[in-house]
């Protein structure tokens, strides 16, 4: 029985009434926990944190709906049941205020009609609790996979300070042991492998400030995130010989789930670099990047100039499974995961355009997504 899977905590001052509904509830929830007050029901509350309340409103030192109105401070989504021997319109208009779950009057005539209402409340709970465990999935194959993407990344970009190293390195060995090592040539390539070497280790850095553990918000700056980015895919844009273009608002911070954001921005980005890899004029690859803050949300565009998305599949590429490599090939997370980490995880808006514009006086055609945030929670 699903009820058998979550706590229980009853408040209620009567003893008699409390005693006769401990023993058909004691059998019922995998926990049981009684109170007398208001008072004792918040204290056990704190303490135990139980799936399920009921509580009477009338109680002495503390009343049902005070003590309520406090445990709501503390997680307005607890699920609460209310009973009463009086249904004043006030009351039932503070408890409908509260978002009390269910007003029962006492007596309690129909214990099973109680019962349903719990089993209710229950399968809710456990619903929350599945998609509670199917987001965290997601966030670990999304942290994985991102992880992958940048893992390549960095290994790109270590050949070359890892090269100049080691040339510099082995040419002062050899110009040591054919007596041509100059002072200057010393210091001058002892700094370039230093300034190298410092490179190496920022990119360290960078890495792990992205792999630390998520899944609580934390107030980060936006404009710091998407240039952490860039820094990290450093080595593949050159190498790809994209042009990015920032229009950054340095003055953005949110309240969010950095890593989870960072990732989304990562898959775009990457989708965007791969259809400006069939760009062949490397002139004409362009991704644009812009913040700002638009009807009290913050707003994040990437652009590209890679012709955009065929209007066949462009309402589709956010759809589970959807793929479409030989016209519109996608990396990483995948379009799918990123739209269900903004909207899902993150509770945003994420939409894709295309759009034909003109930059240096000349026009060009590419895909435009728009992640919409609150700016705090």
């Amino acid at each position: 029985m699903l009820l058998k899977e979550f706590t229980l905590l009853y408040v209620e001052d009567n003893y008699d009434i409390q005693e006769s509904l401990k023993l058909f509830f004691e059998n019922e929830v995998k926990e049981f926990y009684q109170a007398f007050n208001g008072q004792e029901g918040l204290s056990i509350y704190k303490d135990k944190n139980p799936d399920i309340i009921i509580a009477d409103i009338n109680m002495p030192i503390m009343d049902g709906l005070e003590m309520s109105k406090l445990i709501k401070r503390i997680d307005k989504n607890q699920p609460i049941l209310l009973l009463s021997a009086f249904q004043d319109i006030d009351t039932l208009t503070k408890a409908i205020d509260l978002g009390i779950d269910k007003f029962i009057p006492k007596p309690i005539k129909n214990i099973e009609e109680m019962l349903n209402t719990l089993k209710s409340i229950a399968i809710n709970l456990q619903n929350e609790k599945d998609i509670k465990i199917l987001k965290n999935k997601l966030t670990e194959q999304s942290k994985l996979a991102a992880m992958g993407e940048m893992i390549g990344n960095i290994a790109h970009q270590w050949r070359q300070p890892l090269s100049v190293i080691s040339t510099g390195a082995t040419g002062m060995l050899m110009q040591k042991q054919l007596n041509s090592l100059s002072d200057e040539l010393f210091i001058q390539t002892c700094n370039t492998i230093n300034k190298n070497a410092q490179n190496l280790s920022q990119t360290i850095d960078n890495f792990n400030n992205f792999i630390k553990e998520s899944g609580e918000k934390t107030i980060f700056n936006l404009k710091s995130i998407i240039i952490d980015i860039l820094n990290l895919d450093e080595e593949s844009i050159k190498n790809h010989n994209l042009n990015i273009l920032l229009d950054l608002d340095k003055n953005i911070n949110i309240e969010s789930y950095k890593n989870e954001l960072i990732q989304s921005i990562i898959s775009i980005f990457n989708n965007a670099k791969d259809v400006l890899a069939k760009v062949e004029n490397k002139d004409n690859k362009f991704i644009f990047i812009s913040t700002s803050i638009q009807n009290d949300k913050v707003s994040i565009k990437i652009k590209d100039s890679g012709g955009g998305i065929p209007e066949d599949i462009i309402s589709k590429v956010f759809e589970p499974y959807f793929t479409t490599k030989h016209q519109f090939q996608g990396t990483g997370l995948g379009l799918n995961m990123t739209y269900r980490l903004i909207v899902d995880y993150m509770n945003g808006d994420i939409k894709v355009t295309n759009e034909t514009y003109t930059y240096n006086d000349k026009e060009y055609t590419g895909a435009e997504f728009t992640i919409q945030l609150d700016t705090f929670a």
